[in-house]
């Protein structure tokens, strides 16, 4: 007994039918061969993907679809990523086309390919140890600002990593990046981290406009560590802002 897609002329035996996330219908036929025309009764047919038999371990990516994945923006599909990264074991794991909310922290220890976005709570880390770049986390959360925002995130809570690669990009920026709410569960930090290998491009926005401090503010709260790194055409306290950060840092 084989099975073939209709349409497809009788001499031609097996045909590859891929379906994408859900199959919509399908045709399928049954070949009987023989000359003793015996009737064959068929009480019903099921259709199963058997995939997962002998596909997935023969290919070099883990389907966080296959993991239990909805893709819809509402269901929390943290528990899925997580999955299909312990089943990777040495191979990608790829997020197709959709927005996958993610309710807690991931962490990722196999390359990750996003197709997809992921959507996440400012608090919420998705932690990428063999995809730590900016344009991996560009491609996660389809935009630049937050992608920037969320692997800093990373930057600060992974001992893995001392610095993040911009990968070359050039950034635009329209307003201050306040540093602190980027990475909320902290409010000092005493350990090197380096921001390399990109630019930031800034935008005119009256959100760039100065503001006068009073002297008395001054004198009750004084302003610590401001620190004006090397950057090209623009200083880079300008850029970041982070109200308490620690002496130490420097």
């Amino acid at each position: 007994m084989r099975s073939r897609q209709s349409l497809v002329p009788a001499t031609v035996r097996g045909v590859d039918m891929p379906w994408g996330p859900t199959a919509i219908y399908g045709h399928f036929g049954i070949d009987i061969e023989g000359t003793n025309g015996a009737v064959v009764r068929v009480d019903d047919i099921e259709i199963t993907d058997a995939t997962s038999v002998f596909l997935r371990d023969m290919i070099g990516i883990v389907d966080v679809r296959d993991f239990g994945a909805i893709g819809d923006g509402v269901a929390d599909d943290a528990a899925a990523f997580e999955a299909a990264d312990q089943a990777g074991n040495g191979r990608k794991v790829y997020v197709p086309q959709g927005v996958y909310f993610l309710g807690q922290d991931v962490s990722l220890n196999s390359e990750a390919v996003f197709d997809g976005t992921v959507a996440m709570a400012p608090e919420t880390m998705l932690l990428l140890t063999k995809s730590f770049d900016l344009p991996t986390y560009i491609s996660a959360f389809g935009d630049e600002t937050l992608a920037f925002k969320k692997a800093f995130q990373a930057l600060l809570n992974n001992s893995d990593h001392d610095s993040l690669d911009l990968g070359g990009r050039k950034i635009s920026v329209s307003e201050p990046i306040d540093m602190q709410a980027a990475v909320p569960n902290r409010d000092s930090y005493a350990t090197r981290r380096d921001i390399r290998n990109g630019q930031f491009d800034v935008k005119s926005s009256s959100a760039w406009d100065t503001h006068g401090i009073p002297m008395s503010t001054l004198r009750s709260r004084p302003i610590r560590q401001v620190i004006p790194c090397a950057f090209p055409t623009w200083p880079m306290w300008r850029i970041f802002q982070w109200d308490h950060w620690s002496p130490a840092a420097v």
